[in-house]
This record gives structure tokens, C-alpha cells and sequence, in this order.
């Protein structure tokens, strides 16, 4: 399920215009030793960092993400979306 988002999230950002996304291996590195979002995001020359969970109980599924800008180190809380997991695609849409 998690693969799935991300790869879906990041096509849709690749296509808008004049953004370009980090390695997604690389930045699972610096993601598993244990370093803060705007540390991570330093580290790979980002802008804006993405970061999100979900969590699965039964048939739900619950998908939360905050957007943080590296510089000034201000946190956007995105929406939590909720939903079923049969209608996964209606949820990464």
C-alpha cells in the first residue's frame, strides 16, 4: 500500500511544471538513520520536504503527510484522508 502512494504522489508531482523530487532510495537513507525532516531535506538540497504515514486497521486506511519548508523550517499539516482500502484508487486520486 505504501509503495503504491508514494509512486502515485510522486508521478503527479513530477508532472507539474519546474519541481524535480529527490532519489527516493537516497532519501531513505537519511530517513533510517534516524535524521529530522529539515536535516533530511538539507542534506538533499531540497526546498520542501514531503513527508507522510498511513496506517491500516481492518479494512480502513488512514493517510496523513505534512509538507515542511527547509529553509525557514515552517511545518504545513496536510489533510488526513480517510477511506476503504477496496477504493484505494479513489484515495490516491
Amino acid at each position: 500500500v505504501g509503495i503504491g502512494i508514494v509512486d502515485t504522489l510522486g508521478h503527479e508531482i513530477r508532472r507539474s511544471e519546474g519541481t524535480t523530487l529527490a532519489d527516493v532510495g537516497a532519501t531513505a537513507a537519511l530517513v533510517a538513520e534516524g535524521l529530522p525532516s529539515a536535516s533530511v531535506g538539507e542534506r538533499l538540497g531540497a526546498e520542501w520536504v514531503l513527508g507522510g504515514s498511513f496506517q491500516v486497521a481492518g479494512p480502513m486506511l488512514r493517510v496523513a503527510c505534512s509538507l515542511l519548508h527547509v529553509l525557514d523550517r515552517e511545518d504545513f499539516s496536510c489533510e488526513r484522508i480517510d477511506g476503504r482500502l477496496d477504493d484505494i484508487f479513489e484515495l490516491q486520486d
